[in-house]
């Protein structure tokens, strides 16, 4: 049974990946409209501050997963998240380069992030609320 302080930790953690993400978004909308080729330092700061949000979010849905017995939707919605997050780092990380890129790329991560954060919200609400 977690303790106040394992539950306030965790609870840090997932606000700190909220703003992660937050301040994530805002670079990419920032980078977006400086357009190419992408400033080194906002472009690092990007990926670094999205890479150290993810890893937060899973570590938060780890250690909720430890305290609480999860079912397979809750699995299900964990994995659709992870696979979201993976899909908009390789998309970004094309979009970097020079390469001429279909605009399916530019698409997938104009709108795979979203979709990261929505089923990482939903997989966080059902393991809290009880009903993983």
């Amino acid at each position: 049974m977690p303790t106040g302080s394992d539950i306030a930790a965790m609870q840090v953690k997932l606000v700190g990946a909220a703003l992660l993400l937050f301040l994530s978004f805002i670079l990419g909308y920032w980078l977006n409209n400086l357009g190419k080729p992408y400033q080194i330092a906002l472009l690092t700061s990007h990926k670094l501050i999205s890479l150290a949000a993810f890893v937060l979010l899973c570590i938060g849905v780890y250690r909720l997963g430890q305290n609480n017995e999860i079912n397979t939707l809750v699995y299900g919605f964990a994995i659709i998240s992870g696979l979201l997050f993976v899909i908009t780092i390789i998309s970004g990380g094309l979009l970097s380069t020079s390469l001429v890129l279909l605009g399916l790329v530019k698409s997938s991560h104009h709108i795979s992030p979203f979709l990261a954060v929505l089923f990482s919200g939903v997989t966080l609400y059902l393991m809290v609320s009880g009903r993983s």
